[in-house]
């Protein structure tokens, strides 16, 4: 029996896969695009079929995964219209409280991601579009017409980011994970005046 040809999709899931885990084994600067077709089944040539640059395989990772962690995570799930402001907000603190804190392959190489924004104004302008496509996802969820202050939103969303990248740049996760409480009453203002 033939193999099966591979759709467009699987073969970016392959690329996807191949690059998180040489990602988060050998890190991304050292992970080189040869490391990367060596870990599919595509030849070089088919490789730039669908990739020409490491840091476009970076963003498209995030593209696709920017929202689905929030989208699938069961706090955002259990948000309801019909719930009042103090319900929606505790269990947005759990979902972002979940993002930042709970260490997995994809956080680290959002990590990963947000560090290079730094030094790469390709992967800060995705950054920010990201920033402002998951803005508008909470909104939505919230039942929100707009936010009162936008400086609330990114002040949020950097403080997030700011816990993410030091809770996968340390190697004591539980410093984190043990004050998850407090790190949800330090940010629970900010949040209730966000959502108005």
């Amino acid at each position: 029996m033939a193999n099966k040809r591979k759709t467009r999709e699987e073969r970016i899931d392959e690329i996807m896969d191949a690059a998180m885990k040489l990602f988060c084994s050998k890190g991304y600067q050292a992970s080189t695009m040869e490391d990367i077709i060596a870990e599919t089944e595509l030849s070089k040539g088919g490789f730039y079929h669908y990739y020409g640059r490491k840091k476009d395989i970076l963003i498209d990772m995030m593209a696709r995964g920017n929202m689905q962690y929030m989208r699938y995570n069961p706090f955002m799930q259990e948000i309801r219209p019909e719930m009042d402001k103090d319900e929606k907000v505790e269990l947005l603190l759990e979902a972002y409280l979940d993002k930042c804190l709970q260490v997995t392959n994809e956080k680290c190489v959002y990590a990963m991601f947000l560090y290079e924004g730094m030094m790469d104004e390709d992967i800060w302008r995705a950054f920010l579009k990201y920033e402002v496509d998951f803005m508008i996802f909470m909104f939505n969820k919230l039942g929100l017409e707009q936010v009162k202050d936008l400086n609330d939103y990114y002040l949020l969303s950097r403080l997030l980011n700011g816990l993410l990248l030091g809770q996968h740049t340390s190697r004591d996760h539980n410093c984190l994970l043990d004050n998850r409480d407090e790190i949800k009453n330090m940010l629970k203002p900010l949040v209730m005046r966000l959502v108005g």
